[in-house]
């Protein structure tokens, strides 16, 4: 089972709403609901007791990709990496190519 993550902006917070959920078959969706009634104040200097929130790895990656996608980035190092990649290659056909026509012009010399 797959989590979604939904992003819609939401005014009335000044941010944005998050909606996760995923499907557990015959049409039923499981939706995590974060309840918040207030916060705490502690003061400097001392830790927080509990985690704000604990995050499975396969929904946090979700809530990764939407979070990015809402924000306009890409999501992670991996398609960075790909695409520097890709750039490398390019730029490394391209030195070959003057270097080869380099090569040629001081050989006729």
């Amino acid at each position: 089972m797959t989590w979604r993550v939904t992003i819609t902006p939401d005014a009335g917070w000044d941010g944005i709403a998050i909606q996760i959920g995923r499907r557990m078959g015959e049409g039923h969706t499981q939706q995590l609901r974060f309840e918040q009634t207030a916060d705490e104040v502690r003061p400097a200097g001392t830790d927080m007791p509990q985690a704000s929130m604990k995050l499975t790895d396969d929904l946090a990656m979700a809530l990764l990709d939407a979070l990015a996608d809402h924000y306009g980035n890409t999501t992670g190092g991996r398609q960075q990496r790909a695409d520097y990649e890709h750039e490398r290659a390019r730029v490394d056909r391209l030195i070959g190519i003057v270097d080869r026509a380099l090569t040629a012009t001081w050989q006729q010399r």
